[in-house]
């Protein structure tokens, strides 16, 4: 039977009053779609709707004729159901099941196996797995019984029970339609009503002429993209009836969405706007996943000091009031709130935070409040009470935002409020009253659940499943994926149902002969449903090769007829030649004397990278700063410098330092690094957790000890007279530069010693090399009266590695700083004296300057490990994308 013949019976069957029923709501769709048309081309204005719909439309129908309605559960309540019966059961057994969700959604399902192929477990053998399964559904079925409900399982016996006893009755002429098997249900249903009346079970509709052929790819991508560029051949020549049928859509779809976008409606890529397609796929999308119902979640899971992110998505989302009108500000914010570097944040500190940056958008400021309002509700409730609650706190805070809502947004939020909060609502009666967390986890796994298809007109290309190509028709079909390992696709039996039980019934998905079978009787169907029909698989993923379906044997090899390709990406590759090449090394220079925020910093960036010293010092660009748990790297650094500060200026000498007690060290210890902490910690949004500023103390105590004990009291009595910091105003090539000494000890014979602490590893070679990787104690040391300066020294303060590395005028001043003439390093880098050294500093350090001063910006990093490693401007500067693909070229010495 061809498509003509297929489509004039089912719509003359309609017009004499028959019940159509389909496999899927789509062909249902489908069928109504072409009765319409034809009842308008035969000139009628009105008419009676045909009975024509699903095979579980005409369930749900029947039920509400029965008065039963009231009693069917839906799927949200029976899953919950499954749930609560699955935790109950475990909990007496004092178990602890990590996958409660995916045990009840896979006894849910042998549950309908059981009651459609009229299951007995009892002659089988049984693991723990099956018996603890029986149980589940013994407490299941117990409790339905007790509250007199019905499950979706159930409603088709109970339909048919009612046609059997006359409760309904039964259709004059059914007509069963698009299935490729008739499931138990609906083979029970012909076989009742045929012993009253007519039925007939209609074969999927035959292409007059059916010429297949193969096609390899060399992936998924390339096959989705040669499939998309057939299409756009075919709407060339006129073509209009096309279908692409993908057996493994859902892990196609992504894909599809965009490789049949860039092929078949380039521009749509540059619209800010949704555009109705030219391609409709059956298999939609996860509603949680959507913009305005993922803004609502982010805000309902909101407690009282949320994670640092979670705000930063709050402060983005145009989904929110204010969300448009304070964007600006908002941003800033963010930005703001990121440098805190905490993975959470109290929103009474937020609130009660003044004073730049931290001044609240007011419209942001509301949204807070109403959130603080929010989390402080900590009893438990009905589904029912949160639903109300829920909408409540998003519209007090502007949900679903300011903006014109577009098709999409407009379809999301009327999918939220007319589908999944009803669905929450129904599990009043057989949820337990759940707290706040509890109520969204659930509301958040349901939207997940809930698919989400956008309403469009009928698009001339369709994408869809193997099921829902049944009973549809193309002229041209174009069938993705058929490689070994997903057609026939792998046998899939039920884990709470012995699987010899599961073959004997012929149950789906039991062993592989059974998939095999189902899998060619699908695929010669699909061969049938077009004159021109194109099966691809591809030859390799993730790097493993495949081969072609086994049931692709004698199918030969066709090359598709293809339109060029429109896609952005290769298009602009294409026309690559036609691009001018500019280097630009440089930015614009800046007067003489000139200063930059950053101190020492500056050359530092500078002689690591010109580019990542311009970028961040005269463009400011800097990455987003991501939130750590506990404190991060450079706070803790910082907390480190503070607290040996605070201790220099408890002390006024080493002799004194070494006059202490060791009770009296650890009690001025103790308040240094109390002092430091509290001056770090005063404001309200850097306000640690009592255990973590327990632990913090504890650490910094311990370093600050470890350090006098290793290093101070190890030292000459009389080597220290006295400690001293200093700031300076030193200048380098015309470039000003503002630094701060972290530390200078005046030696018993009057001469300075400059100390740097790093908590970090030091390297002295990064003072001697090429390029002054570290210039800070060069800058310090070229300033000084060359008399005066003994020398120079980094002390590396980390636990089990406090140590001094450094080099002296003359003379050993302690372990670790030795005389610079008499070291190796002198002799590596070609230094013979102490005046040299100083001399290639203030050459190295006026170099650097006029670079700054000049605007210098090549990227031209010292080494991939030193510069690149942990810069954030990799995508700024674009470096990765250099031919060998390395980020730096050389290791300088």
């Amino acid at each position: 039977m061809n498509h003509d013949d297929f489509s004039a019976k089912i719509l003359g069957a309609a017009r004499d009053g028959a019940l159509v029923l389909t496999a899927t709501r789509r062909l249902a769709r489908h069928l109504l779609d072409l009765y319409r048309q034809e009842r308008v081309t035969r000139g009628r204005t009105a008419w009676l709707s045909p009975a024509i719909m699903s095979s579980q439309d005409w369930v749900n129908r029947q039920l509400v004729l029965l008065g039963d309605d009231w009693r069917v559960l839906t799927p949200a309540a029976s899953r919950r159901l499954w749930e609560e019966t699955i935790e109950n059961d475990a909990r007496s057994a004092g178990l602890d099941l990590l996958q409660v969700a995916a045990s009840a959604s896979r006894a849910e399902e042998a549950h309908q196996l059981l009651l459609d192929y009229r299951g007995n477990c009892g002659n089988y053998l049984l693991s723990e797995d099956h018996q603890a399964f029986l149980r589940w559904r013994q407490g299941y079925l117990k409790r339905l019984h007790e509250r007199g409900w019905l499950d979706g399982a159930a409603s088709t016996d109970r339909v048919l029970a009612a046609l059997a006893t006359g409760q309904l009755p039964p259709p004059p002429f059914l007509l069963l339609v698009g299935f490729d098997e008739l499931p138990p249900g609906m083979s029970r249903l012909a076989t009742l009503v045929a012993d009253s009346n007519r039925v007939e079970i209609l074969p999927p509709p035959r292409a007059p002429i059916a010429q297949s052929g193969s096609c390899a790819c060399d992936d998924a991508a390339a096959e989705v993209r040669t499939a998309a560029r057939w299409v756009r051949h075919l709407l060339g020549q006129g073509e209009c009836r096309i279908g692409v049928v993908a057996p493994d859509l859902s892990n196609y779809r992504d894909l599809i969405d965009q490789i049949f976008l860039e092929e078949l409606d380039p521009l749509g890529l540059l619209a800010l706007d949704d555009m109705e397609g030219r391609f409709g796929l059956s298999l939609g999308v996860p509603l949680g996943q959507q913009g305005p119902v993922m803004a609502a979640l982010q805000l309902l899971s909101c407690d009282r000091e949320p994670e640092c992110g979670q705000l930063g998505v709050l402060l983005r989302t145009p989904y929110l009031g204010g969300g448009v009108r304070e964007e600006a500000a908002r941003s800033r914010f963010d930005v703001a709130l990121r440098r805190l570097r905490r993975e959470r944040v109290p929103l009474q500190g937020l609130l009660a935070a003044t004073g730049s940056p931290w001044a609240l958008p007011p419209g942001f400021a509301r949204i807070l409040r109403e959130l603080l309002r929010f989390s402080a509700l900590g009893r438990k409730e009905t589904p029912a009470f949160w639903v109300q609650h829920f909408r409540s706190v998003l519209n007090n805070v502007g949900w679903p935002g300011d903006r014109p809502l577009d098709s999409r947004d407009f379809q999301v939020v009327k999918a939220w409020e007319e589908k999944l909060l009803p669905r929450f609502a129904s599990l009043d009666g057989i949820c337990r009253p759940l707290d706040r967390q509890e109520a969204v986890g659930l509301l958040r796994r349901l939207a997940l659940e809930e698919e989400f298809q956008l309403e469009m007109p009928n698009p001339g290309i369709q994408v869809c499943g193997v099921l829902e190509a049944g009973g549809l028709s193309f002229d041209h079909l174009w069938i993705l994926g058929l490689h070994e390992n997903a057609w026939p696709p792998p046998p899939r039996p039920n884990p709470f149902l012995p699987r010899r039980l599961q073959i004997d019934l012929g149950m789906p998905h039991a062993d592989a002969g059974r998939e095999a079978g189902y899998a060619r009787m699908v695929l010669q169907r699909l061969l049938a449903t077009a004159p021109r029909v194109v099966c691809s698989y591809p030859q390799q993923e993730a790097g493993c090769p495949l081969r072609p379906s086994p049931l692709l044997a004698g199918i030969l090899p066709v090359a598709p007829e293809l339109a060029p390709t429109v896609a952005p990406a290769p298009c602009l590759e294409r026309q690559g030649a036609a691009l001018q090449g500019c280097t630009d090394p440089g930015g614009p220079a800046l007067p003489a004397g000139s200063e930059l925020p950053g101190g020492t910093a500056v050359l530092r960036d500078q002689a690591l990278c010109p580019f990542r010293g311009f970028a961040r010092h005269r463009l400011g660009a800097r990455a987003l700063e991501t939130p750590v748990t506990g404190i991060d790297p450079a706070t803790r650094g910082t907390l480190v410098h503070t607290c040996l500060e605070l201790l220099w200026g408890r002390v006024s000498g080493h002799a004194q330092l070494r006059l202490w007690s060791e009770e009296e060290r650890h009690l001025q210890v103790a308040a240094s690094v109390d002092e430091a902490l509290a001056r770090h910690f005063e404001h309200p949004l850097r306000v640690l957790a009592p255990a973590q500023l327990t632990i913090e103390r504890e650490r910094l105590t311990n370093l600050v000890n470890e350090w006098l004990t290793a290093i101070e009291f190890e030292r000459p009595a009389a080597a220290v007279a006295s400690f001293v910091e200093e700031e300076q105003q030193a200048e380098f090539g015309g470039l000003s530069i503002g630094t701060k000494i972290d530390r200078r000890d005046i030696l018993a014979d009057g001469r300075s010693l400059i100390l740097d602490y790093k908590t970090g590893k030091v390297d002295l070679d990064d003072l001697l090399g090429e390029r002054l990787l570290e210039p800070q104690l060069p800058i310090y040391a070229v300033g000084q009266n060359v008399d005066q300066l003994a020398g120079i020294a980094i002390g590396q303060v980390r636990r089990g590695e406090c140590l001094l590395k450094g080099v002296a005028r003359e003379g050993e001043i302690f372990a670790g700083i030795r005389p610079f003439a008499e070291s190796r390093e002198a002799g590596r880098h070609g230094l013979g004296s102490w005046a040299e050294l100083l001399g290639r500093w203030r050459l190295r350090l006026d170099e650097l300057g006029r670079q700054v001063l000049a605007g210098a910006a090549a990227v031209d990093p010292v080494s991939d490990k030193k510069a690149c490693r942990y810069c954030d401007l990799q995508g700024f500067c674009r470096i990765g994308d250099r031919p060998d693909g390395s980020a730096g070229e050389k290791d300088l010495p």
